[in-house]
């Protein structure tokens, strides 16, 4: 007997991508996805109250400002 599967084997990259694409209404990219994706984990590096030195801090900063500029630079 076989068994006919209705669920496809999509990878988790490519679940993120579909998630962003009808979040933001166009068609994004596997890289745009991985832009956004770092742009939201700095975000929340940044504002969460973790026990690190300054200068990590303002490390996360600046890698939020820089995947901000890369997904703007990719036309998102």
């Amino acid at each position: 007997m076989t068994h006919s599967s209705t669920v496809e084997n999509i990878s988790f990259s490519e679940m993120v991508r579909q998630y962003y694409c009808r979040m933001t209404e166009k068609n994004v990219t596997i890289g745009q996805s991985r832009w956004i994706t770092a742009s939201v984990v700095s975000f929340m590096l940044t504002i969460l109250p973790l026990p690190c030195p300054e200068v990590l801090r303002m490390a996360f900063i600046g890698f939020f400002a820089f995947s901000l500029w890369k997904c703007k630079k990719n036309g998102l």
